[in-house]
């Protein structure tokens, strides 16, 4: 049976995680950053996206690669069981969780072998992020073509800040045809001239500090657009205004750092998007 097959396997077997808590569009408090907030003359220029989990749904793909790295040592991971344990513990996209989860994954097989975890599980993330297309987040994709076509008019440069792969970022854009809207791109790869003894990527400031860097623009300038805590907490500690957009995985997650909260993008307007995000600056 060859990679694909398995992987259709796979999916067709797996639980579909049910819908995200319902989340109402508003402030969610408390911390602006200060120079935002003491200075109402600060428009916005910049509109940084992130991709995993924002612009594409593949929440499902955690399961999957420990689900096959648990296989190769003969133990069949339940669904249910790992998500109860990825939420209890707050760990999507949570900077350190591979080491967490490789730890459960050990004390489930009754063995220490994490190394080994590790390989199988890494080697399975790579082949299954190019065999298969992840669907994209359709309200937000759209409204990413509708700001995209207008960023021109609007005055907006455009930006991509993830923690993954650039190999993985350019596929997903082209697959998603929005790659012609960015003016930067950063990824994990980018981040090799910083240095930070806890590390580099999410949720420390210093990929979003080198998006609006290329952009040319200050951080307050700039609006992220994020899913996790992690990637909201990014942003905010780089000086950026962040709006969290929760998926079905990160929607149990603590967004009260975050500027604005809101479900979807869905019959959001450029220009009703630019009036909120003004609105929010003279709070």
């Amino acid at each position: 049976m060859n990679f694909l097959s398995v992987l259709f396997f796979m999916l067709a077997g797996t639980f579909s995680i049910g819908q995200a808590s319902t989340l109402q569009v508003g402030c969610a408090k408390e911390i602006p950053s200060q120079t935002t907030a003491n200075n109402q003359a600060i428009q916005v220029k910049a509109i940084i996206f992130d991709c995993d989990g924002t612009l594409i749904d593949n929440g499902i793909g955690y399961f999957l690669d420990w689900q096959h790295a648990l296989r190769c040592q003969g133990y069949e991971l339940n669904a249910d069981q790992f998500w109860d344990f990825m939420n209890k513990n707050r760990l999507v996209g949570a900077p350190g969780a591979d080491e967490i989860i490789v730890k459960y994954c050990c004390e489930l097989l009754g063995r220490e072998c994490p190394n080994e975890i590790l390989k199988d599980k890494k080697t399975f993330s790579a082949k299954l992020h190019q065999a298969y297309e992840f669907p994209e987040i359709e309200p937000t994709v759209s409204f990413l073509h509708a700001i995209g076509k207008e960023k021109e008019r609007l005055g907006l440069k455009i930006g991509l800040a993830s923690a993954n792969t650039k190999e993985h970022l350019l596929r997903v854009l082209k697959r998603l045809n929005v790659a012609q809207y960015f003016d930067v791109i950063v990824s994990a790869d980018d981040l090799a001239g910083y240095t930070d003894p806890e590390g580099t990527n999410k949720p420390k400031p210093y990929i979003y500090l080198h998006a609006s860097q290329l952009l040319g623009l200050h951080p307050e300038q700039c609006v992220a657009i994020e899913d996790s805590y992690t990637g909201v907490s990014s942003a905010i500690n780089a000086g950026c205004m962040a709006i969290a957009i929760p998926n079905a995985y990160t929607a149990y997650q603590n967004f009260s750092h975050a500027h604005l909260k809101i479900t979807s993008f869905a019959d959001m307007t450029p220009s009703g998007f630019l009036q909120v995000v003004s609105d929010l600056l003279l709070k």
